[in-house]
């Protein structure tokens, strides 16, 4: 049991890494005037309480996000917020929404994906950082293998509970979790608009085809760098 509080701070290092620029809320008008909150840049906890507050108290017609992704927990909080604020989310033309971007833009009651815009999923796993890789590598020279990977298994297991709860609560179809199972380390799924439609990300475009399943995945490597 030891084991998984040791691991805990590993997650969390890899979880709040700040390579990309933090997220920034900027107010911009829309075509027709309205009043935009535009999100732009990494997903993280330190952001999101500000962000909250902007989505409070402003007036807000829609919330446009461009952002590689970031901490998955942020992501849920700040799309919760927006689902409690009822507002419509869109990644505009030529913005790219990526792993827990995509968690902010499923609170979106509304949502709207442009053409020449990317929306990528990216699900979580611990089992995928060369941190916890290395971690688990050390633990085998110890004779501790087992433990580690028991501790592993167990937060990823964890981790895609939460995924699921949260796709069910917004709406979205859970079968995305089995679509994007096979993604590589680093790698996503750039995800086709009757794909979006399929698992109900896109909810502004009707209803699948009939007889229509996800198949061959368009995988894109290094998305958040």
């Amino acid at each position: 049991m030891v084991l998984i509080f040791q691991i805990i701070p590993i997650i969390l290092a890899m979880l709040f890494t700040l390579e990309a620029q933090a997220m920034q809320a900027s107010t911009i008008s829309s075509a027709n005037g309205d009043l935009v909150l535009f999100l732009k840049g990494e997903v993280t906890m330190d952001d999101s309480q500000k962000i909250i507050l902007t989505l409070q108290s402003g007036n807000f017609s829609e919330i446009w996000l461009d952002s590689p992704g970031g901490d998955s927990a942020a992501g849920y909080k700040l799309g919760k917020a927006i689902r409690e604020k009822r507002h419509l989310t869109r990644i505009p033309q030529g913005a790219r929404c990526a792993s827990a971007c995509v968690d902010v833009f499923l609170g979106g009651v509304i949502r709207f994906v442009d053409e020449k815009a990317s929306l990528i999923i990216h699900p979580g796993s611990v089992s995928r950082s060369d941190q916890v890789n290395q971690y688990v590598h050390n633990a085998l020279r110890q004779g501790k293998g087992s433990e580690a990977i028991q501790s592993v298994e167990r937060l990823n297991s964890a981790e895609t509970s939460l995924w699921i709860d949260y796709l069910l609560f917004m709406g979205v179809s859970s079968e995305i979790v089995a679509y994007a199972a096979e993604v590589p380390h680093d790698c996503g799924i750039v995800l086709n608009r009757k794909e979006l439609v399929y698992f109900n990300i896109l909810n502004t475009s009707g209803q699948p085809a009939p007889g229509y399943k996800p198949s061959d995945p368009k995988i894109e490597c290094g998305f958040g760098r």
